[in-house]
């Protein structure tokens, strides 16, 4: 999961960079600086939203297996009592 936030964030400065360095010198508008700020946000925007998903489907698959082990405990009978 820190992997998705790190790399995120790496993944939209380096676009910010280039993408600004690129409009500079096509188009002489001086917006690297921008560039760089907004895609960097969008970056950290994106790798917390993969963190959150990713959160969610720990959760989700903790919960299936809650729910099989309390399914199969109860098919199997009593599954507390060993001498039964």
């Amino acid at each position: 999961m820190g992997l998705h936030l790190v790399s995120s964030t790496f993944v939209g400065l380096a676009m910010g960079y280039f993408l600004g360095d690129w409009l500079d010198e096509t188009f002489g508008w001086g917006v690297k600086p921008w560039a760089i700020m907004i895609f960097l946000i969008l970056g950290i925007v994106s790798g917390f939203s993969m963190v959150i998903q990713d959160l969610k489907k720990i959760e989700r698959e903790e919960k299936r297996g809650r729910e099989s082990l309390q399914k199969w405990e109860t098919e199997d009978g009593d599954a507390d009592d060993p001498g039964a």
